[in-house]
């Protein structure tokens, strides 16, 4: 029978130090302690939860401790104090079993195990229990988290991926450069040799498209069992991605006995020192001999003795020899040295230089290296600004000059009234287009393409998502005067290729419909052609991979013009959005999209104010009209319209509350209503009149009250601006952080370690910085803490980006300004940031060709101030420029009135000097900056 106080004495160490978990019970009247280590991720085992259940249905008062997480037992304590502490956990129901492993448990529900297990076996992957925790599983322990038949699914699975990658020479993990450079986790591991699909997959994966093509890079480099050469990370970061496939496919080619031999003379290092030379040491291991049953100079010594007969010794004399100092002079005259795979040496063959490093030197075959285009959204998931299909604009309008919007008057008083006019005029408008001229050579065109059936229809969409007029290469030509584009694709279809076929079969009597018998009693036969339905593949071209003559439309075209307040209008419509706006660069004829799954609206980038103003108000109808959760069954989206009514209540909503605010968007709108209606009825638009009228009165009634309130923080800025002087120094200290602008001109600079900056002429400018965030810089806070705080947890009001190599921080402390780079590895300092920038002045000119600095014309454009005058400004309390005085030193030496000695400025420099470095010392410990 054990005691409370011998069972804790057993446990002492683990409980003091907080290294494991003590599960104490109770059994009769003898205490039992059980250890529970947990893993990484701070989460039980299945096989540690089930254990626990067993002691709590031994004992259900057990409590489990731990000194370092919970706090309750102090790690010096005696094991008396320990003991008094356990009971009086378990006698006060402290720590139980049942919260801790609720704690602890990170296993799911049931219903939801069991919906992942179905979507896992439909994809026919096996399927793991227990969620990711940062750690690989061990595929040959069964730890439970698995049933029988997944974990023999998943071996299968090992079988599979082992087959495919026999050919994997080594790995290299790419990823985000400017995901990496703010802490997020991420990078593809892609073997090598690979393919342009094989790359562009993993790539897509990272985010790296060809817009951000810059952001891509070499993260790591893994060596596979059956090619394990050693060389730094560096190396192969060094190379491009055709450079690294061709070596991968050289590698690849080796006969078995080579492999050995290429990864001793890497480690000889003679030809390790870049891809190139990597592979041309491939292309030239015969230059090297390697002797893998030789690792040590002794063996070596007697390799060439005895089986070599070097030196001719008689038996009785290699008793004597020494074999070991033999074979450590022969490798040093050999240059060799001792590897894994052991001892080789350079024979001094001729070694030739097949690659020189260029890229045409790489064969064509094995060149995959290109950036994939962004993807577009997933149709399924997006509400799309677009034409509809059978009327979709076939090429940009020609460019038109921004022109002013012509507001429109409107009768009506009552608000309400004022949308009933709005929609009347909607509607007369659709009308008029469908009685017009264009429209009926619009209709005429439109007859002669093929209308393709739904499979075929599903074949055009996965190829390509954003077709919208398809037809053969010869029905372009012949029915639309348009060409192919050279170089296109085709869009591969199912058509009809029936073929015909003579079969003998029964004749059948066209009275009875039986088959007719003969005089012999059996059924006459003849000869009958019959047609066998077949399918073969051919190739159709959508209207964007044409070009000749232009097809008519119904001038859905991009609405031109500035909107006044626009930036006011914009900021009052994404407080009105019930979602995030954002901008980005659409694919496709698409000006923006409400994505339903990740809830946010997107507007393309570039387009007229009137347009991104249109476009945001018709994705925030869809966003308030006709939001679902697109993973939900279909039965609970049955009440949701159909796609055409979606999109004329969005553009009629759009159209109402632009015409609200005097915006005409007529040219656009009748158009894009007309090609989503089922017919002139336009039974979609008047089935959701009342629809539309209140959901534009909503965002009417919400953009008003966020314009007021826009006016409101405006005119309180402009009264503070005018009441309150501004302060050139401020007394608080503060920080800010300033990060590169947007665009093609600051590309190169992003995420640039100051080195690589300065390597290439370049330093921080302040002109390629927006200033991002302000804020008062507490006491003890320092630049490290700025950085966790800028990359961890953003303040609500950050709009920027997480804190990045390349951004700077400027700190404000005692009236004085210092900026920090923020570089590869911590800060460093760069003062050329607070330099104003450089003014060309119309005068300079005239000073660098006539003024001598004697204070004439000098005094007008760069006229250093006189020694005299800085001492009456110190005098005077003014501060001074060290620089300036150098300067006026300099200036008077050089006009002959330099002689005169200033002690009293200097007597001020100084004591400003000492007083400066004083409470520089002061301040060091708040540690607000690293070199």
């Amino acid at each position: 029978m054990a005691s409370l106080r011998d069972t804790v004495k057993q446990y002492q160490e683990e409980l003091r130090d907080g290294i494991a978990w003590i599960a104490f019970w109770r059994e009769g009247r003898s205490w039992n302690g059980e250890d529970f280590y947990l893993d990484a991720g701070d989460s039980l085992t299945a096989e540690q939860k089930s254990r626990l259940e067993e002691i709590r249905q031994k004992d259900p008062a057990t409590v489990i401790l731990n000194s370092y997480y919970c706090g309750y037992l102090a790690g010096d304590m005696t094991v008396d104090e320990l003991t008094a502490g356990v009971r009086r956990h378990y006698e006060n129901g402290y720590n139980d079993v049942a919260d801790f492993i609720a704690a602890h448990d990170d296993t799911l529900s049931p219903e939801v195990l069991e919906k992942a297990r179905a979507l896992a076996h439909a994809a026919g992957l096996p399927f793991y229990e227990r969620p990711y925790n940062g750690e690989e599983i061990d595929p040959y322990i069964y730890d439970g988290y698995m049933s029988i038949e997944d974990y023999e699914l998943m071996h299968q699975k090992i079988a599979q991926e082992r087959s495919a990658h026999l050919a994997e020479q080594f790995s290299i993990l790419i990823d985000s450069r400017s995901r990496f450079e703010t802490g997020q986790p991420g990078g593809v591991w892609l073997p090598m040799p690979t393919t342009a699909e094989q790359l562009h997959k993993a790539m897509k994966r990272i985010g790296i498209t060809a817009e951000n093509s810059q952001d891509f890079f070499i993260n790591g480099f893994a060596n596979t069992e059956q090619q394990p050469f050693d060389v730094p990370l560096s190396v192969i970061q060094s190379a491009g991605i055709d450079e690294l496939n061709y070596f991968g496919k050289l590698l690849e080619m080796q006969r078995d006995e080579d492999r050995d031999k290429f990864a001793a003379a890497v480690t000889l290092g003679e030809y390790a020192g870049s891809v190139k030379d990597l592979i041309n040491l491939a292309q030239n291991l015969d230059c090297y001999w390697i002797y893998p049953a030789v690792q040590d100079e002794e063996a070596y010594g007697h390799y060439l003795i005895d089986e070599l007969d070097e030196l001719g010794l008689p038996e009785a004399a290699k008793n004597y020899f020494m074999y070991e100092e033999y074979g450590r002079d022969a490798v040093k005259n050999d240059g060799g040295i001792f590897t894994a795979q052991g001892y080789i040496y350079n024979n001094k063959n001729t070694f030739s230089e097949w690659y020189s490093g260029h890229e045409n030197d790489i064969p064509k075959e094995y060149r995959v290296m290109s950036f994939p285009q962004p993807e577009r959204p997933d149709p399924a998931k997006v509400e799309m600004d677009a034409a509809a299909p059978p009327q979709q604009s076939v090429s940009p309008a020609a460019a038109q000059e921004p022109r002013p919007v012509i507001p429109i008057v409107l009768t009506s008083e009552k608000p309400a009234d004022k949308l009933k006019e709005i929609t009347d005029r909607l509607e007369q408008g659709i009308m008029e287009l469908f009685d017009s001229d264009r429209y009926k050579e619009y209709l005429r065109v439109m007859s002669k393409f093929h209308n393709y059936s739904f499979n075929n229809t599903l074949l055009i969409a996965m190829q390509k998502p954003d077709a919208s007029l398809v037809a053969g290469f010869q029905s372009w030509k012949n029915n639309f005067k348009r060409n192919v584009v050279k170089g296109e694709k085709g869009i591969k279809i199912l058509a009809p290729s029936p073929f015909k076929i003579k079969q003998e079969m029964e004749k059948i009597d066209p009275a009875t419909q039986k088959p007719v018998i003969g005089a012999d009693g059996k059924p006459v036969k003849e000869e009958k052609e019959i047609t066998i339905p077949a399918f073969k593949v051919v190739s159709v071209f959508d209207v964007s991979q044409t070009e000749g003559k232009e097809l008519p439309d119904i001038a859905v075209d991009m609405l031109t013009g500035d909107v006044e307040r626009f930036k006011d209008v914009f900021a009052a419509l994404e407080k009105t959005s019930p979602v995030p706006i954002g901008f980005e660069k659409i694919e496709g004829n698409s000006h923006g999209y409400y994505h339903l799954e990740e809830k946010r609206i997107a507007i393309d980038e570039g387009m007229s104010e009137l347009q991104t103003i249109k476009t945001a108000i018709h994705e925030i109808a869809h966003a308030k009209l006709h939001d679902i959760d697109p993973n939900a069954p279909k039965e609970e989206q049955a009440d949701r319209p159909d796609r055409r009514t979606r999109e004329v209540q969005a553009e009629s909503v759009a159209y109402a509350v632009c015409q609200h605010y005097g915006l005409d968007t007529s040219d656009y709108s009748f158009g894009y209503v007309a090609g989503w209606s089922s017919g002139r009825e336009l039974d979609e638009l008047k089935s959701s009149l009342e629809t539309i009228r209140s959901t534009a009165a909503e965002i009417i009634n919400s953009i008003d009250e966020h314009l007021q309130e826009i006016q409101k923080e405006r005119d309180k800025e402009q009264v503070q601006k005018e009441t309150v002087p501004e302060v050139a120094a401020p007394d608080k200290d503060t920080f800010s952080i300033y990060q590169l602008k947007r665009g093609d001109e600051t590309r190169d600079f992003r995420f640039e370690p100051y080195d690589r900056l300065a390597a290439t002429g370049r330093t921080a400018d302040r002109t390629n910085y927006d200033l991002i965030y302000t804020a008062e810089l507490t006491p003890g806070t320092s630049l490290e803490d700025i950085y966790t705080r800028f990359n961890i947890d953003h303040p609500k009001d950050f709009k920027g980006h997480s804190l990045s190599v390349s951004d700077v921080v400027v700190l404000h402390q005692n009236r004085q300004d210092t900026a920090h780079y923020v570089d590869s590895s911590g800060y460093r300092q760069v003062p050329e940031f607070l330099q104003p920038p450089e003014k060309e002045n119309p005068l300079k000119h005239v000073e660098d060709t006539i003024e001598q600095n004697d204070n004439n014309f000098d005094g007008i454009i760069n006229n250093t101030p006189s020694v005299d005058e800085l001492e009456k400004k110190a005098k005077s309390g003014e501060q001074i420029s060290l620089t300036d005085l150098a300067d006026a030193i300099k200036a008077e030496k050089t006009c002959g009135k330099g002689k005169e000695e200033k002690p009293s400025i200097r007597a001020q420099l100084k004591a400003d000097k000492k007083k400066a470095q004083k409470k520089t010392a002061r301040q060091k410990s708040q540690d607000l900056e690293r070199s």
